[in-house]
């Protein structure tokens, strides 16, 4: 898992979860806080130093996701406490299955008929508050589901940022 996190920034929740619910038969809840909780050791912080070193962090805008993240996660944990652990699980499953698709860039190809092969990623800035708003979004989505934001972000600073996909990767990952 540790490697998925280095390699795409996205954490090791998404086969976390689905490995403790079962391997270990826990439920929902308790995967998710226990994929929460192994985040909150210093997960990642020799991929964000490779990455760091690289250049490829944008470190005034991961500070701001970070900060975002803070504050989402309260509020995405509790509402995953006090929401029906059928709907929960039923939620996450819509969810991955839109950012499966997403990372394909399955809508872009049959919404847009654009050539996805030929995506160009110029970074462009756009206001701090941005950054602060996708990290409580992807907060509130780790909360609920145990996954680390990166799962959000990085379709996010990719599609919406235009970020290079290695860029969106390390500024999540240090985020």
């Amino acid at each position: 898992m540790g490697i998925l996190y280095g390699l795409f920034g996205i954490g090791g929740g998404i086969v976390l979860v689905p490995s403790l619910i079962v391997i270990f038969e826990m439920n929902i809840l308790d995967a998710n806080a226990t994929s929460l909780a192994a985040m909150l050791l210093l997960v990642g912080v020799l991929g964000v130093i490779s990455y760091y070193k690289a250049g490829l962090i944008k470190v005034r805008e991961a500070l701001w996701i970070a900060l975002g993240l803070f504050l989402g996660l309260f509020l995405g944990g509790e509402c995953a406490v006090n929401i029906n652990e059928s709907l929960l699980a039923k939620l996450y499953a819509g969810i991955l299955l839109y950012i499966v698709l997403s990372y394909f860039d399955v809508f872009a190809y049959f919404i847009k008929k654009k050539n996805i092969d030929q995506k160009e990623y110029t970074f462009q800035s756009k206001p701090l508050w941005l950054y602060l708003l996708m990290g409580i979004g992807a907060g509130i989505f780790a909360g609920l589901f145990g996954k680390g934001g990166g799962i959000v972000i990085v379709p996010l600073l990719i599609g919406i940022f235009h970020y290079d996909p290695k860029a969106a990767a390390a500024t999540s990952l240090a985020a």
